[in-house]
C-alpha cells in the first residue's frame, strides 16, 4: 500500500521458545504433547501501493455468473463461450491487450498476492507468540505438578494435570494452525512465483521488440550515411556544458578496441534517464556510491543534517535529528548520512506518508504502515532514528556486509536481508546519499574515501555485457546506438558514482568536463581505479580498473564486429593520458 507517493517499511520480530522436556508420573491423566520449536520469525515490510483491478481475469471463469446466465443451468464439462459469459465487446477487448497491458495487469495481480501473503505472515506471527505463550505456561505447570508430586498434594496433583492437559491440547491445536498457515503462504509464494516468471517472459518479449525497433532505426539511419554525424542526429536535442551537440564522426569503423567515429550526439538533460535529484521517490539510479569519510567533529556534522532537513523543508528540522542520527550512527556503527538517506527514501524527510513520526519507517508494515506512528515502540523522530539504526545495522550483518563495505554494498544487503519487499528500496537510498556525500564535501566535512573506485566497482558490474542492451545503468544513452558507447559508459559511471556532474557522449567532451570539474592529468604508474585513461586522438576512453604497471582498464569496447561490450584489458604499450580526480 503506498502512502502518498512514499513506501513505507519496518522489521518485526517474534522470538522462538525451546520446547519442553516432557515428564512420565505415576499420576498423570496423559503425557504432555511434544511441541516442536518454532522459530523466530523477522520480516522488514515495504508498503506499494495496490490499485485494485476491475479487469475480468477469464482464466477465472469456469462457470457461468448469475448476472449472465440467471435461472439456467450450465454443465460445467462443457466449455465456456467467452461471448456469453463477458459479452462480444468485453472478450475481444481482452484479446486486444498489448504486452505492457498484460504485464501491468499481471503486476496488479502480484500486489494482491502480496498483500495477502502478508496478511498470512502477519497472522502466522500471532499464532507463533501465542504458542510460545502456552509453552511457557506449560512449563510453569510442569514445575508446579512436580512440587506437588514431593508434597504428596493429591488434589492438586489432579488439579494440575487436568490444567497440563487443556494447555496441551492448546498447543497441538496451535500447532495445527500454524502448519496449515505455512502451507497457505506456501502456495500463496507459488503463485506469486509464477507470476513472476509471466512478468519476466512479458519483458522479455517487449524488450526484444524495443531492440527491432531500434535496430531497424539503425539500419535506416545508416542508409541515409555518415556514421558518426548520423548518430547524432538520434541523440537527445539538449546540449550540456561541455558536449558537442552532433560533431563530424569518422567514416568506417576504428581500430579495435577502438570508438567507432570521433564525433557524438548530445548528452540527454541532466535526469532525463533516472531519478537522481528527485529524492524520496524511489529512484532506481545505478548502485554505485559516494563512499565518503566523515572528517568533522560531531556537532558539525549534526549541524549539517540539521541544515539540510531545514533547507528541505522537514518538519523534523529544529528538533534535534542531526545530533540523534549523529549519537545512534556511532553507537551502531551506521553512517548518519545513511539515516539521513532512509528518510528522504521513506517519507521525504517527514513530509509525505506517513510523515515525521514514521520518517525511516521503521515499524510500517505493507499490511498496517500506520503501526509506525500507532506503536510508541517506534513512532517519534528519536525512536525512528535509533530503532532505525539498530536495524540497519543488524540486517547489514544479516546481509553479509559491514560498516567496511561501501555504502552501496551495505544497503543493497540491508535491502536483501529484509528491510523492504521493494527489490530496488536500496538504489533509492544510494542515490539520494550520493547526493547529500557530496554536499558533505563540498561543505568540507568529509573526504572521498578510495578516489575515484566506485565508479570502477560499478563498471565491473556490466562486465561481459553488450553495452547497448545494459540494463540498470542510469543515465546511459542508449539512443546512440551499438559502437559510439565508450564516454558514454564512462560518463554513466562517473554520474552514478558522484564523479562527475553532467553526462558526455564524445570523448572531447567528456574530457573538457574532467578539466573544468577537478581533474588532473597523471601518469600511468599513478593511476588509480577509477581514473580516465584517454587515447592520443581522443576517439577511445576507459576507466582504470586496476592500479599497476601496466594498469587495467575497463571500458565499452568493439568486438571486431562493432558492437561494444564491457570489457577489461591491459593498457600495455599504449599512449594516451590519465585523469585523477583531485
Amino acid at each position: 500500500m503506498a502512502v502518498d507517493g512514499i513506501h513505507a517499511s519496518g522489521a518485526h520480530h517474534a522470538s522462538s521458545a525451546a520446547a519442553t522436556p516432557r515428564m512420565d508420573f505415576s499420576h498423570s491423566v496423559g503425557k504432555a504433547s511434544e511441541s516442536k520449536e518454532v522459530g523466530s520469525i523477522e520480516k522488514a515490510g515495504h508498503s506499494k501501493s495496490a490499485e485494485k483491478s476491475s479487469e475480468i481475469d477469464t482464466k477465472d471463469k469456469t462457470q457461468i455468473s448469475k448476472e449472465a446466465k440467471e435461472g439456467e443451468d450450465v454443465d460445467e464439462k462443457n466449455p465456456v463461450n467467452m461471448k456469453e459469459l463477458m459479452g462480444e465487446e468485453e472478450v475481444e477487448e481482452e484479446k486486444e491487450k498489448t504486452p505492457e497491458e498484460k504485464l501491468d495487469d499481471l503486476k496488479t495481480k502480484d500486489e494482491e498476492l502480496q498483500k495477502e501473503e502478508e496478511a498470512k505472515q502477519k497472522e502466522l506471527e500471532k499464532e507463533t507468540k501465542e504458542l510460545e505463550e502456552l509453552k511457557k505456561r506449560e512449563e510453569e505447570l510442569v514445575k508446579q505438578l512436580e512440587q506437588a508430586m514431593k508434597d504428596g498434594d493429591e488434589e492438586k496433583i489432579q488439579e494440575l494435570q487436568g490444567q497440563l492437559q487443556d494447555v496441551n491440547s492448546q498447543i497441538q491445536d496451535k500447532m495445527q494452525n500454524i502448519k496449515d498457515l505455512k502451507e497457505e503462504l506456501g502456495e500463496i509464494k507459488q503463485n506469486r512465483a509464477e507470476n513472476n516468471k509471466q512478468q519476466q517472459e512479458l519483458q522479455q518479449q517487449i524488450q526484444a521488440a524495443q531492440q527491432a525497433a531500434q535496430q531497424q532505426a539503425q539500419q535506416q539511419a545508416q542508409q541515409a550515411g555518415g556514421d558518426g554525424g548520423q548518430q547524432a542526429q538520434q541523440a537527445a536535442p539538449v546540449q550540456q556544458a561541455g558536449g558537442n551537440n552532433g560533431g563530424g564522426g569518422n567514416n568506417g569503423a576504428a581500430p579495435a578496441g577502438g570508438c567507432n567515429g570521433g564525433g557524438g550526439g548530445a548528452a540527454p538533460a541532466s535526469g532525463a534517464n533516472g531519478a537522481n535529484g528527485a529524492e524520496g521517490t524511489n529512484a532506481t539510479n545505478g548502485t554505485g556510491s559516494v563512499d565518503i569519510k566523515l572528517t568533522a567533529d560531531d556537532q558539525k556534522v549534526a549541524d549539517f543534517i540539521n541544515n539540510y532537513l531545514e533547507e528541505k523543508q522537514s518538519p523534523a528540522a529544529g528538533q534535534g535529528a542531526g545530533e540523534m542520527m549523529v549519537k545512534y550512527g556511532k553507537e551502531y556503527d551506521v553512517d548518519p548520512l545513511v539515516l539521513l538517506s532512509i528518510a528522504g527514501q521513506e517519507t521525504q524527510y517527514g513530509k509525505a506518508g506517513i510523515g515525521v513520526n514514521g520518517m525511516l519507517g521503521v515499524g510500517a508494515y505493507d499490511s498496517d504502515p500506520n503501526n509506525a506512528t500507532r506503536n510508541p515502540q517506534f513512532s517519534g523522530i528519536e525512536n525512528q532514528i535509533r530503532r532505525g539504526a539498530e536495524t540497519f545495522s543488524r540486517l547489514r550483518e544479516k546481509g553479509g556486509s559491514s560498516s567496511d563495505a561501501s555504502i552501496a554494498d551495505q544497503t543493497a544487503a540491508v535491502n536483501k536481508a529484509g528491510w523492504a519487499t521493494d527489490p530496488n528500496w536500496h538504489k533509492g537510498v544510494t542515490s539520494i546519499y550520493n547526493q547529500i556525500a557530496n554536499k558533505a564535501l563540498d561543505a568540507g566535512i568529509a573526504e572521498r574515501e578510495g578516489g575515484g573506485a566506485a565508479a570502477a566497482e560499478l563498471a565491473k558490474q556490466f562486465e561481459g555485457q553488450t553495452t547497448y542492451n545494459i540494463q540498470g545503468l542510469d543515465h546511459l544513452d542508449k539512443s546512440i546506438g551499438y559502437d559510439l558507447n565508450c564516454a558514454n559508459f564512462v560518463s554513466a559511471c562517473l554520474q552514478n558514482t558522484g564523479g562527475i556532474e553532467g553526462h558526455y557522449n564524445n570523448c572531447s567532451g567528456l574530457e573538457a568536463a574532467l578539466q573544468k570539474q577537478g581533474y588532473v592529468q597523471v601518469s600511468a604508474d599513478q593511476a588509480q581505479p577509477g581514473d580516465v585513461w584517454f587515447n592520443p586522438q581522443r576517439g577511445h576512453t576507459e576507466l582504470v580498473k586496476a592500479a599497476g604497471n601496466p594498469p587495467v582498464l575497463i571500458g565499452s569496447n568493439n568486438g571486431g564486429d562493432n558492437i561494444q561490450e564491457v570489457t577489461t584489458d591491459s593498457w600495455s604499450g599504449r599512449s594516451g593520458v590519465f585523469y585523477h580526480k583531485t
